[in-house]
């Protein structure tokens, strides 16, 4: 079987589509037969960070996600995550907390100087699937007062993916 992307994406709200022309036959043997056919996805999905259902332990046992350092500009959080993997009895959840100097020697990331009211237990639990989840921290998703200041983001994540995050002025 065959398939080929006729042409590029055609960006339409949050999902990038693929016009596609597929081949029964093996490649380079064509006959007659053949469709047109439309793959979905959403926009800006091509990779992602998964973490599954922690196996034993506490979620504090699971793994985190530390940026490096950059520069903020920006007044919102906005990520673009997906927590539930097709079964509501196991919906993943997100936090993120801001860092303004991770502590170098602990390997797993886990420990430094967090912006006080922006720590794990601060953020807002994210169960969504969306392209543009906004981050707040007790309800407040502004965090302006960070700019031109360098931080790193940790992302806690359990049974869900990270595709993506930007700052939204």
């Amino acid at each position: 079987m065959v398939i080929s992307i006729g042409s590029h994406p055609v960006y339409k709200e949050w999902e990038l589509w693929f016009y596609t022309m597929g081949f029964p036959q093996p490649q380079r043997v064509f006959e007659q037969e053949s469709g047109i056919g439309l793959m979905k996805m959403m926009v800006d999905r091509f990779l992602s960070l998964e973490a599954p259902l922690p196996t034993h332990g506490t979620v504090e046992d699971n793994g985190y996600l530390l940026t490096k350092e950059f520069i903020w500009h920006g007044k919102r959080l906005i990520l673009n995550c997906c927590m539930d993997h097709g079964d509501s009895r196991t919906y993943g959840d997100l936090r993120v907390e801001i860092v303004k100097r991770p502590d170098d020697t602990d390997p797993a990331g886990r420990m430094g100087e967090v912006v006080p009211g922006y720590a794990f237990d601060d953020c807002d639990l994210i169960r969504s699937n969306c392209p543009n989840q906004v981050v707040t921290w007790h309800g407040n998703d502004d965090i302006g007062f960070l700019g031109g200041q360098p931080i790193y983001l940790r992302f806690r994540i359990r049974n869900g993916g990270l595709f993506s995050f930007m700052m939204q002025k």
